[in-house]
């Protein structure tokens, strides 16, 4: 390293936003890191490799976006998601690095089934975080909002998923999903859900401030994704009063490399409410790889080492 903290585009500042995001170039020699301006709407690409930091980057038009919130790439590098009032879309190309076809998730239309789904008996709603599925096929937004009942406000998270797949914008929004939803008490405090990010296991972590919930088979509509809360604590920051947030994670990483296998390990599942002695309980393993064989051990049980296959 011969330079280090050198602004980029230093005519633009102090505007700015929140968002930043990376993805792999198309033929993986490098990498774009992507931010959004918010003071001009342009989203700028610099290109990063070998040859250290273009500081001319490729700059693309965002219209109506705000400054805060979660920039992800989709880990295949198709696709940008950033949150504006809502979410909104677009086809990114990793091998210039320019963004086009801006696609604004949402709808006012009364009769759609989003706004039976998102907007109906709710108050106004807000997206900060954003997160594709491993398979790059699906798009989560938590959403955060309120209902009144009796005179009484009520802050709610949710999380919702929508199907990249579909053809049409109006499809994309109406295929949206509610994966989870729960009255968010830290509300009084202005926190709400924050960052999501695809794991190296695969799964997709959800920071609730002071606790990590997990949807354990990110890559399935519906309710077949499997959202469990309150999974790990997270260490409160004195800093700031609430837990620590995620690093950018650059999800086209996650991938293999050209000519590579995509290694998923099992996950093993225990199927049951309660373990007592002397009764049986049954492990069941769910592999997101198809694994050929597996073991485990429970040292004290009847078996205590079983090997087998699928």
């Amino acid at each position: 390293i011969t330079q280090k903290n050198v602004p980029l585009a230093p005519d633009r500042a102090p505007y700015g936003s929140e968002m930043i995001a990376a993805t792999a170039t198309k033929n993986r020699d490098g990498y774009w890191v992507l931010t959004y301006d918010s003071n001009v709407g342009d989203i700028l690409a610099y290109r990063v490799d070998g040859a250290g930091v273009n500081p001319v980057p490729v700059i693309s038009s965002a219209i109506g976006m705000t400054a805060v919130g979660q920039m992800q790439i989709s880990p295949d590098g198709s696709t940008v998601a950033m949150n504006s009032v809502f979410g909104t879309v677009f086809d990114f190309d990793n091998a210039t690095g320019r963004l086009s076809n801006q696609r604004d998730i949402g709808s006012f239309d009364i009769s759609s089934r989003f706004y039976e789904k998102v907007y109906k008996g709710f108050g106004p709603s807000f997206c900060y975080s954003t997160c594709f599925s491993p398979n790059s096929k699906l798009l989560y937004l938590a959403q955060q909002t309120s209902k009144t009942d009796q005179g009484r406000e009520t802050y709610i998270n949710r999380i919702l998923q929508f199907d990249l797949m579909q053809p049409t914008i109006d499809d994309f929004t109406n295929s949206v999903e509610v994966v989870y939803e729960t009255d968010n008490p830290s509300k009084q405090d202005g926190q709400f859900s924050s960052l999501m990010n695809i794991g190296i296991d695969q799964r997709l972590w959800i920071n609730m401030d002071s606790v990590l919930d997990v949807i354990e088979y990110p890559d399935i509509r519906g309710d077949g994704c499997t959202y469990r809360a309150d999974v790990i604590p997270v260490p409160l920051s004195s800093a700031v009063g609430r837990g620590i947030s995620f690093p950018t994670i650059i999800n086209s990483d996650l991938l293999p490399a050209p000519g590579q296998k995509l290694c998923r390990p099992p996950w093993p599942e225990l199927v049951g409410d309660t373990i007592c002695e002397g009764e049986c309980i049954t492990l069941r393993v769910r592999s997101r790889n198809h694994a050929t064989s597996w073991s485990w051990s429970a040292m004290g049980s009847r078996q205590e080492t079983v090997v087998g296959s699928d």
